[in-house]
């Protein structure tokens, strides 16, 4: 078992908590057996979470215990400090072969004694937390890792977005993550008040809030320290007092000594704190002044940092600490020393006076500047930050934050990077000549005023994921630079930075979807010189925006440009990110055969130099080239290998969220709708705004084509939070528009769908990325409804609705040129036969896009074409019959359950019976249908509540929560009433 929690405690009897401990232990073997699990022990200060977590450790289920804790430093923490420690006792303590397969390409940012760090950060952060899940797996894959993270409260920001990670992808059975914080210092505004309710509610995440102990519990808790049990009417006294809070209890014990007496004399406000300073008071003034400097230093404080702040010498500081130690107020761990409870250090550090507290943390400061050694590199920034800022003094303070801001950012620790810049902003005014105290740092050009802090500020911000305080970071800087959008600076520098700063807010925009990101990113193109080493990337940033925006010539020509600017420069990933545009801008609208050879060679540029966001874009884009040529077969075989590399490349639930996306694409061509559904709802998503939406564009088909119309509008609620109308992901935006409008035409409401089409088909139409595709065949159902009876506008205002968008309609059919034997074509083959006036020609283009439907395998839009071409000839001739059969027999196989309606409305109507006489074929079970899956849905079909499936499967309610939504995924349906239904259907019941 891997140590790292103290094993002193002042009581030897562990009063209480047996409900606690015992679900600790459950949660322990669930982890081991049935899949991770985590546990979150909340409560207030001093009420025994970490003797219960301790108390734990020693009874574990799990192999391995290993222990982190969160530090105290004012928001100056470490970044991923706990995670370091757990992984550094990781390293260290696993036999080598059972951490062989583990990447450790990242790793060493965090463990620099695992080797050199990688040369570029090309999405290092996915990959650094990736890296992280993996090596936990693996050190639990014999006999189980449980992982403590103690004093949650205090976690810096990297810490809780890696926790976030691993508690949504930790799902293989051996890891168990148990973590400890303090109630009572959840302010409204504290980050971990509002994450918390979003943890608990993963299936695999248990809070259990720690209660103070009832008085029989402190009796047997005062009876373990003091040996003897207490009177009742001592008991009492000691109950009223402390509240059942076993630290006080604790304290209060000691500080009155076994005169029973004692437990009336301090007024009740102060007794928490005078019961923990009393044995402070007991030590000669050595070892109270070591103590003092031990609380400046936080709840722990490595020995070395200790000794070179203290102005003892070694003997005298080894008797100051080992008479604290024999005080139980310090206890050694590790390296250093922590107080025995968070509250005593706190209590010591409050009762310090002004000065004496500023003049320790200036004795930190003192000691780190000089260097202390053993200490590592990134432990020293931070808290050289900490300390200088604390001790006022502005100079130092200003230079340790840029020090430590150029640590965290090596680290990849990107909040933290920021915040130590805004902290250099803030203290920029106060100190005289402010550069002369930033020193420069390792492959970064030298500061030369505020400008450039702003400008790394924007970066930092954007790499943190807060890409609007990005925008305002370069807002800023523009703005001290006098910018105000003018054509060209008269001072060439100034031009060169006003470029650079252009790019940055460009970017910033780009990331939050913002629609001016073009704008910046072309004025950065006038400014910008030719000979600059930005240049080829912004001329490729600029190129994928003009192409994502359908400005496809000027794509291409500005692709060029940044392909040749890259080669001169020989900027190979420059050089890659070119090649990808004028691929995709070729192959998706001229010639796919020259742009899949043109994004192949891309894809080996990238592939020979390790640029992974680059091939994975090119792999989504060769998808989509592939999918707009009629391959589709192939697209998706050439996306589903992508998932593989993504997954290889450690980076599946980010840049790999859109080769998700593309799979999806490629199924739902098939008709592959409960495939596609169960792909984008059992892989990680991601925060990325462009990929979001366009995975919810994805959901919005597969939930319009399968009748889930209540959960479409809640897709497309979600979707407007996450891309407004005026966002830079035109296509996204204006796919979900069409979606909006098949969704007015599916509930009858004609008239709102019809100024959908009039809007989005006029002058501001756009014609790439497949939107198109999706705004003329809503529009086409429009007309066709439209030429109906039934509900909306009614007989002249009918008839000129109709004609305006099947005017709209054909104008914009005009324009609409898709490649030969692609779905595009399909579907303008099946949009003209909708709209077409001559009911001759309107059959040959339906007869058309059947022909294209069969060769590309494209079932539900092969179903919809014999639905129409039946309709057309009003159910009469020898091969309605067959279509129909055959269009009803798609629909089914492919859950396009509103089609499904529609055929059989219009069977009824003329007359065809759907089924042929003969047995009914059996329902298929979806694929990927799980044994353990196979037994829940039967007992859900049964009528069983989760706790009873728990009971009879022996395993946890958490856990069956887990599969039935898994299930209700992969069936395609919504409720626990529908899985049922399909269950009898497929004879599981």
């Amino acid at each position: 078992m891997l140590g790292g929690m103290g094993d002193r405690d002042s009581s030897p009897v562990f009063a209480g908590r047996r409900r606690e401990l015992a679900a600790l232990l459950d949660s322990g073997h669930q982890a081991r057996n049935d899949g991770a699990t985590a546990v979150l022990l909340a409560g207030e200060a001093g009420v025994g979470k970490s003797r219960l977590l301790r108390e734990y450790a020693a009874r574990s289920p799990m192999a391995r215990v290993v222990t982190g804790g969160c530090l105290e430093m004012g928001g100056d923490g470490v970044p991923f400090a706990p995670f370091i420690t757990v992984l550094r006792r990781l390293v260290r303590d696993v036999p080598a072969a059972e951490l062989g397969a583990v990447r450790r390409n990242e790793l060493p940012r965090l463990l620099p004694e695992l080797g050199p760090l990688p040369e570029q950060p090309d999405e290092g952060r996915a990959r650094l937390f990736e890296e992280i899940l993996t090596l936990l797996e693996a050190a639990a894959d014999k006999g189980g890792l449980a992982v403590i993270l103690e004093d949650l409260h205090w976690a810096d920001p990297s810490t809780r977005a890696l926790l976030v990670f691993l508690l949504h992808n930790l799902h293989e059975p051996g890891v168990q993550l148990l973590g400890g914080l303090r109630t009572d210092d959840l302010h409204r505004t504290h980050p971990m008040r509002a994450l918390l309710p979003e943890l608990v509610r993963l299936p695999s995440v248990t809070r259990i809030d720690l209660a103070a102990l009832n008085p029989a519990e402190v009796a047997e808790q005062a009876a373990g320290i003091r040996g003897t049990a207490l009177d009742p009417q001592a008991l009492a006294r000691v109950y009223e007092r402390t509240g059942g809070n076993p630290l006080f209890v604790e304290s209060l014990l000691e500080f009155t000594g076994p005169d029973t007496t004692g437990f009336d004399r301090a007024p009740v406000p102060d007794i928490p704190r005078e019961m923990l300073l009393g044995r402070l008071r007991g030590l000669d003034s050595a070892a109270r002044r070591t103590v003092r400097l031990a609380a400046v230093g936080g709840e722990y404080t490595a020995d070395a940092l200790l000794a070179a702040a203290s102005e003892l010498d070694e003997d005298a500081l080894d008797t100051a600490l080992r008479a604290a130690v024999d005080a139980n107020l310090l206890r050694p761990q590790g390296e250093g020393y922590a107080f025995r409870h968070a509250l005593l250090a706190e209590a010591i550090h409050e009762d310090l006076l002004p000065g004496e507290r500023i003049r320790l943390h200036r004795r930190y400061a003192d000691a780190l500047q000089a260097g202390v050694p053993g200490l590592p590199a990134a432990e020293s920034a931070a808290q050289y930050a900490h300390h200088a800022y604390a001790g006022r003094d502005a100079p130092r303070a200003l230079a340790a934050a840029w020090i430590a801001a150029d640590a965290a950012a090596g680290a990849l620790a990107y909040p933290e990077w920021l915040r130590m810049l805004e902290r250099v902003l803030e203290l920029w005014e106060e100190v005289e000549d402010p550069v002369a105290h930033l020193l420069p740092t390792k492959g970064r050009t030298p500061l030369t005023d505020r400008v450039d802090v702003l400008y790394t500020a924007s970066i930092a911000a954007v790499e943190a994921g807060v890409p609007r305080r990005g925008a305002a970071f370069a807002d800023a800087a523009l703005e001290e630079l006098g910018w105000a959008g003018d054509p060209r600076p008269e001072d060439t520098a100034d031009a060169v930075r006003v470029a650079l700063l252009l790019m940055a807010r460009g970017d910033a925009y780009r990331e939050s979807a913002h629609g001016s990101s073009l704008a910046d990113l072309r004025a950065a193109q006038r400014l910008l010189p030719a000979d600059h080493p930005e240049r080829p990337r912004l001329l490729g940033t600029l190129a994928a925006g003009l192409m994502m925006h359908d400005q496809k010539a000027e794509s291409l020509a500005v692709g060029e440009e940044a392909l040749a600017a890259a080669r001169g420069a020989r900027q190979r990933r420059s050089e890659a990110d070119a090649l990808i545009t004028i691929g995709t801008v070729v192959g998706a609208r001229h010639d796919p055969e020259a742009g899949l050879r043109t994004l192949d060679e891309g894809l080996g540029i990238a592939r020979a130099i390790g640029a992974a966001r680059e091939e994975l874009r090119a792999i989504i884009n060769k998808g989509s080239v592939l999918l707009a040529a009629g391959r589709v077969d192939v697209a998706i075989e050439v996306t589903r290998r992508g998932l593989d590399r993504a997954r290889e490349l450690g980076l599946l639930r980010t840049r790999g969220a859109g080769v998700v996306n593309a799979v999806g694409c490629g199924l739902l061509v098939k008709g592959d709708l409960s495939g596609a559904r169960s792909l984008l709802l059992n892989t990680p998503g991601s925060d990325n705004p462009m990929w979001r939406g366009r995975r919810l564009v994805l959901c919005a088909e597969i939930e319009f084509y399968q009748g889930a119309l209540t959960r479409l509008r809640e897709t497309v609620r979600e979707f407007h939070t996450v891309l407004p109308p005026d966002s830079s992901a035109a296509t996204e935006v204006a796919a979900m528009r069409a979606f909006e409008m098949r969704l007015a035409t599916a509930e009858d409401r004609l008239a709102d769908a019809a100024a959908i089409a009039l809007d989005a088909l006029g002058p501001r139409w756009t014609a790439f990325g497949g939107a198109e595709r999706d705004m003329l065949i809503g529009a086409a159902e429009v007309c066709a409804r439209l030429r109906r009876p039934g509900p909306g506008p009614q007989g002249d205002a009918r008839a000129r609705l109709l004609a305006e968008v099947e005017a709209a309609t054909r104008g914009a059919l005009d324009r609409h040129d898709p490649l030969p034997g692609s779905v595009g074509e399909l579907q303008h083959h099946q949009v003209c036969g909708l709209v077409s006036e001559n009911p001759a020609e309107a059959v040959e283009h339906l007869r058309r896009a059947e022909e294209l439907g069969r060769r590309l395998g494209a079932r539900v839009e092969l179903a919809a074409t014999l639905t129409a071409l039946v309709r057309m000839t009003a159910g009469t001739g020898d091969a309605a019959p067959r279509r129909l059969r055959e269009a009803a027999a798609l629909a089914l196989d492919t859950g396009a359950n509103l089609l499904r309606r529609e055929i059989a409305d219009l069977a009824a109507a003329a007359g065809i019976a759907l089924e042929q006489p003969g047995p009914a074929p059996a329902a298929r079970a979806p694929g990927g249908i799980t044994a353990r899956e196979s037994e829940v849905l039967r007992l859900v079909a049964k009528g069983s509540t989760n706790r009873e499936i728990a009971e009879e499967l022996r395993i946890s309610a958490k856990t069956v929560s887990v599969h039935v939504s898994n299930l209700l995924a992969k069936l395609g349906v919504t409720n626990r009433n529908a899985a049922a239904v399909r269950a009898r259907e497929l004879d599981l019941d």
